[in-house]
C-alpha cells in the first residue's frame, strides 16, 4: 500500500471552477470528491499526485455558455442589465416610482434571477403599484396646474401663476410648486404664487427734467428706472433713483433732482480749428481746440461756453 502523501491544488487556480472534498490524500487510496459550480459543466476529476509532496490536480469543468434574455414584460420596473451570462449574472433592478409602484416587502424587494437554460428569459420580482391616490385640491385660484401623475409615488404636478389672472410667484417660498398627498384620497397642496400688488406712480409735473421707464410697477418684481432727460444734469451728483411702494395703492418714490443746464452747439464756421467736442453743456464745457494745419496760433486756442441754451 502506497502511503506517499499528496498535498492539495493552488486555491486561486480552481475555486472559481470546481467545488470538493478530501477523503484521503495517499497515493494508494486517494479519494477527493468533485463537482463543478455553478456556470460551469462537465465530468470532474481530481488525479492523484506521482510523487511524495506534490499537488493533485483536478480537471473536467468547462464554462457553462449560457445567455439569458430580459423577459418580455418589464413594466413596473427599471432594469440596468451589467451581466446576462448565467454565470456572472448581474442585473440591478428597481421599482419604477414613476409609474407608480413600490417595493413589495413580502417577497424582500426588486430582484432579478437568472435563467435556468440557454436563451430563457430571466426573471423579475418585487414591484406592486402603490394605491395611494392624490385629487386635485378644491381652491386652485391663481394657479395653472397640469397633472401628469397623482398616485403618491411618482407623483407628478407641473405648477405655474396664473398671470392673466394677476398672480405672480411668492419668492419667499421658492414660487408655485405642488406637493403630494400623505394618504390615498387626500387632495395634494398648491402654493407659491399671490396676487400682484401695484405701485402708483408719483403726481405727475413735480419731478422736473426726470424720464421715467415703468417696466414692472408690481411689488413682486418692481422695475422702474429714472435718469435726468436731454438738457438736464443730477443736482449736485445726486443721480435719480426710484424706490417702491411698500403696501398696494401707494406711490413708489423718485428721489434725487436734475436741473436744466443750457447746450452749446458749435459754431457755423470754425475754418481753420481742429475741434473736439467732449462735453457741450454749459456748466460742465469742455471743448479743445486747436489749429489746423496751414494755419497759424495767435494766441492760446480756446473755446469759450455759451450763456444761453
Amino acid at each position: 500500500f502506497d502511503d506517499r502523501l499528496c498535498i492539495d491544488p493552488d486555491n486561486e487556480m480552481y475555486a472559481d471552477r470546481f467545488a470538493w472534498t478530501v477523503l484521503d490524500l495517499t497515493i494508494g487510496g486517494f479519494d477527493v470528491e468533485v463537482e463543478c459550480r455553478d456556470g460551469w459543466k462537465g465530468a470532474p476529476t481530481a488525479i492523484a499526485c506521482a510523487e511524495e509532496g506534490e499537488r493533485y490536480t483536478i480537471q473536467g469543468c468547462q464554462l457553462e455558455i449560457v445567455f439569458c434574455y430580459a423577459p418580455h414584460n418589464t413594466e413596473s420596473y427599471i432594469l440596468k442589465e451589467n451581466q446576462l451570462l448565467k454565470s456572472g449574472f448581474d442585473v440591478s433592478v428597481e421599482c419604477d416610482a414613476t409609474e407608480g409602484y413600490v417595493p413589495d416587502p413580502a417577497v424582500g424587494g426588486a430582484s432579478a434571477q437568472p435563467c435556468v437554460n440557454h436563451g430563457e428569459s430571466y426573471t423579475v420580482k418585487g414591484c406592486k403599484p402603490e394605491l395611494a391616490w392624490c385629487y386635485a385640491p378644491h381652491g386652485t385660484e391663481g394657479y395653472i396646474l397640469k397633472e401628469n401623475k397623482l398616485f403618491r409615488s411618482g407623483f407628478d404636478v407641473s405648477v405655474e401663476c396664473d398671470s392673466m389672472g394677476g398672480y405672480v410667484p411668492d419668492p419667499a417660498v421658492g414660487g408655485a410648486s405642488a406637493q403630494p398627498c400623505v394618504n390615498h384620497g387626500e387632495s395634494y397642496t398648491v402654493q407659491g404664487c399671490i396676487k400682484q400688488r401695484y405701485c402708483l406712480s408719483p403726481t405727475s409735473g413735480i419731478h422736473h427734467g426726470i424720464v421715467v421707464w415703468e417696466n414692472n410697477i408690481g411689488i413682486t418684481g418692481f422695475n422702474v428706472s429714472a435718469k435726468c432727460g436731454m438738457g438736464y444734469q443730477a443736482v449736485a451728483g445726486n443721480e435719480p433713483t426710484v424706490a417702491p411702494c411698500t403696501a398696494h395703492g401707494e406711490r413708489y418714490e423718485i428721489q434725487g433732482a436734475c436741473e436744466f443746464v443750457p447746450a452749446c452747439y458749435a459754431p457755423r464756421h470754425s475754418e481753420g480749428y481742429i475741434i473736439q467736442e467732449n462735453d457741450l453743456f454749459s456748466k460742465t464745457f469742455d471743448v479743445t481746440v486747436q489749429c489746423d494745419s496751414g494755419y497759424s496760433a495767435s494766441g492760446v486756442p480756446a473755446a469759450k461756453a455759451c450763456t444761453k441754451h
